[in-house]
């Protein structure tokens, strides 16, 4: 940390430090999958997490700043992407990886223009959602797609 260099990484229970207190293993098992404990150190430059997969996992991280300010950006956009899926059913893992691509820059595109319409202090019910944002997109893709074709036949 002092060189500048962020970690994070699992580590050993024997490894943890003594002031380091955090619930039992055996009551921490008996709750849900995904359950999760923070434990941050006291001047915040390091936080250790328990969290509860298949196995018990402990991990350290001193990369603290960074992912509380940019979180908040991810959790919206993978929230969307649940909410509003591009839908394609397909077995081809590549196809699939190509849609979802496709699906997240038009989620972001839309967290950005959510953003400058909320700057420009324009009301909440003349932003679009995202559902009309898509729509919007696609007709506006075919109606350019379809007047290069008619340029094009005309001009044969």
């Amino acid at each position: 940390m002092s060189r500048g260099f962020n970690a994070t990484g699992t580590i050993m229970k024997n490894r943890l430090p003594k002031h380091c207190i955090m619930s039992s293993d055996r009551d921490f098992m008996k709750k849900m999958r995904g359950s999760t404990e923070v434990n941050c150190r006291e001047d915040g430059k390091i936080a250790i997490t328990k969290w509860l997969d298949n196995k018990l996992v402990i991990l350290a991280s001193t990369c603290l700043s960074d992912v509380f300010c940019n979180m908040g950006g991810v959790d919206l956009a993978d929230r969307m992407l649940v909410v509003c899926p591009a839908r394609s059913r397909t077995r081809k893992w590549t196809i699939r990886f190509i849609f979802h691509m496709i699906d997240l820059s038009v989620s972001n595109a839309w967290i950005l223009y959510r953003k400058r319409q909320f700057s420009q202090n324009i009301p909440h019910y003349k932003v679009k959602n995202l559902r009309k944002y898509k729509l919007n997109l696609g007709i506006k893709l075919i109606e350019d797609n379809c007047e290069s074709d008619k340029e094009s036949s005309e001009e044969d």
